[in-house]
């Protein structure tokens, strides 16, 4: 079953994190990508800066704002219908335009295990 078999990408990619400590972070959005409701993407990180999660539901350029993060961390887009990583290395400055590297749904991870 193809859910079954996406939740279980999503687990793994949540157990790189320690996802208990995230908690909704909409200020590292610089602006959402859309107004629709459909289309919101979700941030959360944790109280250190050190890790965090960005869901998009859409192959949206995101507009990131750095300042609540720990310099210098690394990030990764998690395809949650694979669960295939896309490396996006290191994140420097204030801020950061990021792309998805395909189509549909994308989960942006930074910090935590590669």
């Amino acid at each position: 079953m193809p859910a079954a078999e996406q939740l279980r990408f999503m687990v793994a990619a949540f157990n790189s994190l320690d996802w208990w400590e995230l908690r909704p972070a909409q200020e590292l959005l610089v602006a959402q990508p859309s107004a629709a409701a459909a289309e919101l993407v979700f941030a959360a990180r944790n109280a250190a800066g050190s890790q965090a999660a960005i869901y998009a539901p859409q192959a949206f350029t995101l507009r990131l704002n750095l300042a609540p993060l720990q310099p210098g961390l690394r990030a990764a887009w998690v395809n949650p219908r694979d669960g295939e990583r896309h490396d996006v290395g290191p994140l420097t400055g204030a801020t950061a335009e990021l792309t998805p590297p395909g189509e549909g749904d994308w989960l942006l991870l930074i910090g935590g295990a590669p």
